[in-house]
C-alpha cells in the first residue's frame, strides 16, 4: 500500500504557504508533500470522477509523482487561482470556455478531498467562497463587529480604517480558536472573530480589525492567511490535527 502523506497545495508565489510547509516539515512525523498549482495544471495525466458513490482522483505529475486519493491522508489547500498563461494564445471566447471548464474540473477535484484541513473548494472559489468587501462587512456586522465607512474607488470597494491611534489586530481563526502573536486578545474580539468564521462557513480565516473606544471595528478578512502575526501555538495545534 502506498505511503499516506499530507499534501500542501499552493501557488508558486505563495510565500506564506511555503513558510507553513517548512514549519510542519520540521515538526510532523508524517510525510509533507508540496504540490503547486502549476504542477497540477500541466500534469500529463489527470483523472477524477465518481465510482460506487465515492469520488476518486489520480494525477501523474511531470516529475513522476502520482497524486491520488489512496496515497493522501490529508489536504491543506492554499491554491487561490489557476495559472492560465498558456491560454493567452487562444481566441477570447475559446479562452473563456476553457477557463470555465478548468475551473469546474478543479473545483470538483478539490471538493472531493476527503480530509481537507483547509480550505474547502466551492462554486465560489478554489480555496473557499470569494466574497466582496460589502458581503464581508455584512457578515461582520452579524458577528458583532462595528462598521466603518466603506469607499468605492476604481471599481474596488474597501473599508476605510478610522483615523487615530486605534490598536489593530491580525487574527487567524481556526479550529474554534483565535491565534495571534500575543495571547492577550480582548474577549470581545475573540467572540466576534469566532462568530464570523461560523457565519462564513469556512474553516480558517485571517481577520484584520481594530479597537476604538471599546468597540471592535472590522477591516477585512482573508481566506489565505499570511500568518504575519501568528505564534507557534498555531503550528503545534495544526500538527496535532495531522497525526
Amino acid at each position: 500500500m502506498a505511503e499516506s502523506m499530507v499534501c500542501i497545495l499552493l501557488n508558486n508565489d505563495d510565500v506564506s504557504g511555503l513558510w507553513l510547509a517548512r514549519c510542519l516539515q520540521q515538526l510532523s512525523a508524517q510525510t509533507i508533500k508540496l504540490i503547486s498549482a502549476e504542477e497540477l495544471m500541466y500534469a500529463p495525466s489527470f483523472t477524477c470522477g465518481i465510482h460506487n458513490g465515492q469520488t476518486f482522483f489520480k494525477i501523474n505529475l511531470q516529475n513522476g509523482f502520482e497524486f491520488t486519493n489512496k496515497n493522501t491522508s490529508t489536504i491543506i489547500n492554499r491554491i487561490g487561482y489557476l495559472p492560465l498563461q498558456h491560454l493567452q494564445q487562444f481566441k477570447q471566447e475559446d479562452s473563456n470556455y476553457v477557463q470555465a471548464e478548468l475551473m469546474a474540473t478543479f473545483v470538483f477535484l478539490f471538493s472531493s478531498f476527503r480530509n481537507p484541513v483547509f480550505n474547502t473548494a466551492s462554486g465560489r472559489g478554489l480555496c473557499g467562497a470569494e466574497r466582496s468587501a460589502a458581503e464581508w462587512a455584512m457578515l461582520a456586522g452579524k458577528a458583532g463587529f462595528c462598521s466603518d465607512e466603506m469607499l468605492y474607488e476604481e471599481k474596488e470597494m474597501y473599508i476605510q480604517q478610522g483615523a487615530g491611534s486605534a490598536k489593530t489586530f491580525l487574527v487567524v481563526v481556526f479550529n474554534n480558536r483565535c491565534y495571534l502573536q500575543t495571547d492577550h486578545l480582548p474577549v470581545v474580539i475573540e467572540k466576534s472573530c469566532l462568530k464570523l468564521l461560523q457565519l462564513s462557513g469556512e474553516n480558517i480565516l485571517e481577520v484584520y480589525c481594530h479597537m476604538e473606544s471599546g468597540n471592535v471595528h472590522f477591516l477585512s478578512a482573508a481566506l489565505l492567511p499570511s500568518f504575519k502575526d501568528i505564534n507557534h501555538n498555531f503550528i503545534d495545534e495544526l500538527n496535532k490535527l495531522l497525526q
